[in-house]
């Protein structure tokens, strides 16, 4: 029988959507309180600077995040690439190239993914990436985070569900707060 990726929601009972109630509405008064606000805004400062730090060891920098505190946040530093970087890069896709030499159609995605990843890592896309990547990781954490909270998957103790839920809306909101301050 094959398992479907939310199955369990078709299972939606009353006590489920009282975690996902709870969660949100305890997320909003995160949001708007400020002395609670500092708790989960440290660890979604920590995700967004790890968003950057992973995006640039990805594009070729040896990137190293860090809390900020003076101005209540965090910063990544992100130095010129390094050729170290992209020849074990590089050597990643000469191995799947190896190892993928009889399944044409895995060649042709990962012969894509290697002009994508030239082109992302070698022309002005590459800055660009790296910015996004601070808010995009936000995003897929809380979607994530959400996703087990309303799914259940990957929940040892059903409470947890409701800490998902609190840190997935809170990531979503802190983002939409940020957004509306734009």
């Amino acid at each position: 029988m094959e398992e479907k990726i939310f199955d369990d929601i078709n299972h939606f009972d009353s006590k489920r959507a009282g975690y996902i109630i709870t969660g949100f509405v305890m997320a909003l008064i995160c949001v708007w309180v400020n002395i609670l606000h500092v708790g989960l805004g440290g660890m979604a400062v920590l995700i967004h600077e790890m968003g950057h730090a992973i995006a640039g060891w990805l594009l070729g920098s040896a990137s190293v995040p860090a809390f900020d505190f003076r101005y209540g946040g965090g910063v990544t530093m992100i130095p010129d690439p390094s050729t170290w970087i992209f020849v074990v890069i590089y050597c990643a896709f000469a191995y799947g190239f190896f190892a993928l030499h009889k399944n044409f159609i895995s060649l042709g995605v990962l012969v894509f993914l290697l002009i994508a990843y030239t082109i992302a890592a070698f022309t002005g896309l590459r800055g660009g990436i790296i910015l996004a990547m601070g808010h995009g990781t936000e995003v897929i954490f809380s979607a994530l985070f959400l996703y087990r909270a309303f799914t259940g998957k990957s929940v040892a103790h059903e409470l947890e569900r409701l800490a998902y839920a609190l840190v997935g809306w809170f990531l979503v909101m802190h983002n939409v707060a940020f957004s509306w301050k734009l």
